[in-house]
C-alpha cells in the first residue's frame, strides 16, 4: 500500500483584503514542494472540514472546536507573532507542535511606534484637525500644556525587548536618546542601543525614569494587566505611552483617568481591551492621544516573511530537523 502524502492546510483568510494570502503565493508553495499536497481552506466551514485529513495547518489561528475535528494533525504554524487565539488546553496537552512568525512584525511595528511618537511631540494630530476644517490653528497648536518639545537628550524606556523592541532600540538612538528596557531573561551584553537592560522586577524604576514608555510584551499572564493606576502614577506628568504590542497588557479604565486627570502628558495606541474599541470611548476625544486600528504589523512585505518562514520550517519539517520559532505552549510564547 502506497504511504500517504503529506497533508498541509493554508488557512489564511480575513474579511479584509490585505489580510488575504495571495494565491501565487500558495502556488509557490505548491511548486516548490511537490511531494506534499497543499490545500487551501477560504472560510471556517473549509478549515473544519479540510482540517480532519491534514497533518499541517498554516494559518491566523485555531480556535479550540476546529482543532477537536483534526484526526492527524502534527504541527500548526500560525501566520502572526501571537498565539492567544490558537492556546487553548487541549493543544498545549497534545504532542502537536506550534510554531509562529515571531519577528515578523518588528521592522513595521518599530516604524510605527516611532511614527506615533513624533506625531505626538510635534502635535501632528492637531494640525491635520486644523487642516481638515481648513483654519490656520497656531494660536490653539502652539498653546495648552504640552508644548513642542525634542527627543534629543529624553529616555526612551521599552518594555520588552524582544526583536520589535531592539528595533525601536536602534531608531531611537538616532535621536540621541537614552534606551532603558525591560526583558525577561538577561543578556551577557547589552544589545545594539540599549544603555540599560533591566528584569522585569524592575519595572517601576523604567517608568519613573522614562519620558517615552513603549510596550513590546506579549500578552502571558505575566503581562495580563501589566500597566494599571500604581504603574501610571510612578510616570512623569510630561512622559507619554505608547502601545503597539496587546490592549489588554493596560488597564484601560486606569489609563483614561490617568489622561483625564493629567498624570501622563498623553498616549498612543495602536490595540485595546475590546476591538474595535467602542464609539462612546473617551479615548477618542482627547487631543493628546493617537488611535490607530491594529495596524502597526502590517506591511506590504508581510506575506513574504510570513511565506518564507513557513517554507524554511516545511523544508525543516520534512528533513526530520527542529523546526524554527517554536512556542512554548505553557508559557504562550
Amino acid at each position: 500500500m502506497a504511504e500517504k502524502r503529506l497533508k498541509v492546510l493554508i488557512a489564511i483568510y480575513h474579511k479584509l483584503y490585505p489580510w488575504n494570502l495571495p494565491e501565487s503565493m500558495v502556488t509557490s508553495l505548491r511548486d516548490e514542494f511537490t511531494s506534499v499536497d497543499i490545500g487551501r481552506a477560504g472560510s471556517q466551514e473549509e478549515l473544519e472540514e479540510g482540517i480532519k485529513e491534514a497533518d499541517i495547518i498554516f494559518g491566523w489561528r485555531l480556535p479550540r472546536e476546529v482543532f477537536l475535528r483534526a484526526q492527524r494533525l502534527k504541527w500548526v504554524h500560525i501566520a502572526a507573532a501571537g498565539v492567544g487565539g490558537s492556546l487553548h488546553k487541549e493543544i498545549i496537552d497534545s504532542p502537536v507542535i506550534l510554531t509562529n512568525c515571531r519577528g515578523i512584525h518588528s521592522i513595521p511595528a518599530a516604524e510605527h511606534a516611532m511614527s506615533l511618537i513624533l506625531s505626538l511631540l510635534r502635535k501632528l494630530p492637531l494640525a491635520v484637525k486644523y487642516q481638515i476644517k481648513r483654519e490656520w490653528g497656531a494660536e490653539e497648536i502652539l498653546g495648552g500644556v504640552n508644548q513642542f518639545d525634542e527627543l534629543y537628550g529624553k529616555t526612551m524606556g521599552i518594555i520588552g525587548l524582544g526583536s520589535i523592541g531592539r528595533e525601536i532600540s536602534r531608531r531611537t538612538k538616532c535621536f540621541g536618546m537614552r534606551v532603558i528596557a525591560t526583558k525577561r531573561h538577561s543578556l551577557r551584553e547589552l544589545p545594539e542601543g540599549v544603555d540599560k537592560l533591566l528584569p522585569p522586577e524592575e519595572l517601576p524604576l523604567l517608568l519613573k525614569e522614562a519620558d517615552w514608555v513603549v510596550i513590546s510584551v506579549p500578552l502571558t499572564s505575566r503581562t495580563r494587566g501589566l500597566i494599571g493606576e500604581k504603574e501610571l502614577a510612578l510616570m512623569k506628568r510630561n512622559a507619554y505611552l505608547i502601545n503597539i504590542s496587546r490592549g489588554k497588557i493596560i488597564q484601560e479604565k486606569a489609563l483614561i483617568k490617568a489622561l483625564e486627570d493629567g498624570k501622563i502628558a498623553g498616549a498612543a495606541l495602536d490595540v485595546f481591551e475590546e476591538e474595535p474599541l467602542l464609539q462612546e470611548s473617551p479615548l477618542y476625544r482627547m487631543d493628546n492621544v493617537i488611535i490607530t486600528p491594529h495596524v502597526a504589523g502590517i506591511s506590504r512585505y508581510y506575506f513574504e516573511r510570513a511565506v518564507d518562514i513557513f517554507r524554511s520550517n516545511l523544508s525543516k519539517y520534512l528533513k526530520g530537523e527542529t523546526l524554527i520559532n517554536m512556542v512554548d505552549k505553557k508559557e504562550g510564547y
